[in-house]
């Protein structure tokens, strides 16, 4: 731990640790951020004007009656800290200079209440929609009432990269198409969610090796209400695409990004496949 020449991470999927040069763990970090479809640098920390930004929306809903005193207060964090960049190595894929997953650490960060406020309505949707399952025992339930037939096929896939591949218009999309759904909800409560989304997805700033950036695309890893926009997000697609009523696939599960569907063998291709690798 005390060593400045490595640095230590847990492994992006199969448990454990990793221990990586400090050069290189500093050279991918900068590869990942110096893509300018995702990140732009920044000038300064820029804590003071963001925050008077999020003061303001904060007390917009205030004044509408959308949220109350002690909410309010709760929304403001009077010391925010800074967001920390950092990957986990995929060394599932290659142990040798292994790429990262981008996380941004937002414990106590300026927006962290506000993304568990929009969490706290969003998680309830979740749960509703067609193909999700809460866990393996949910899904081992769920398909209790199939017999396995001889020309059936058990598919597994993933979207690749979904937090990085969420364009902003697309999931604000998803979100809004979710609570038009919902007559209990007021239209002015629908309103304040979205407008607190947005500011959260375009004030994503943080720092790393002593200089500050800003996220200016999709979400990240380390952002409390990432999973239910995600989940929201997919939910929106299948809708959309067809795969919750495409006559092959018997059997169709998801959780976040992880699909389980239950198909013949036969028909499926192209037109299934296509769909499900859209994303």
């Amino acid at each position: 731990m005390d060593n400045k020449g490595i640095v230590i991470k847990s492994a992006d999927k199969g448990g454990g640790i990793v221990i990586l040069d400090t050069e290189y763990y500093i050279g991918e970090s900068m590869r990942i951020l110096s893509d300018k479809n995702f990140y732009r640098p920044l000038t300064g920390d820029l804590t003071k004007e963001f925050k008077k930004s999020l003061h303001d929306l904060i007390e917009l809903g205030f004044t509408k009656g959308i949220i109350d005193k002690r909410l309010r207060t709760f929304l403001k964090t009077p010391h925010p800290s800074t967001p920390k960049f950092y990957f986990l190595p995929k060394i599932h894929k290659t142990l040798t200079n292994p790429p990262g997953r981008p996380i941004i650490s937002g414990v106590g960060c300026l927006t962290a209440n506000f993304s568990a406020y929009v969490d706290y309505y969003l998680q309830k949707y979740v749960t509703k929609l067609p193909s999700y399952f809460r866990d393996t025992a949910d899904l081992i339930t769920s398909l209790q009432p199939f017999s396995w037939k001889d020309d059936y096929i058990w598919v597994t896939l993933d979207v690749s990269a979904l937090y990085m591949n969420i364009r902003h218009e697309l999931g604000i999309a998803a979100i809004c198409h979710t609570l038009s759904q919902d007559p209990l909800m007021p239209d002015t409560q629908k309103d304040f969610i979205i407008r607190a989304i947005e500011f959260i997805l375009q004030h994503n700033y943080f720092t790393f090796n002593n200089s500050f950036f800003i996220q200016t695309q999709c979400t990240a890893m380390g952002t409390k209400f990432a999973p239910s926009y995600a989940n929201l997000f997919m939910g929106a697609f299948e809708e959309h695409s067809g795969l919750l009523t495409h006559p092959n696939i018997r059997f169709y599960r998801r959780f976040i990004d992880y699909i389980k569907n239950l198909t013949p063998m036969t028909g499926i291709y192209p037109s299934h496949w296509n769909i499900i690798r859209r994303p």
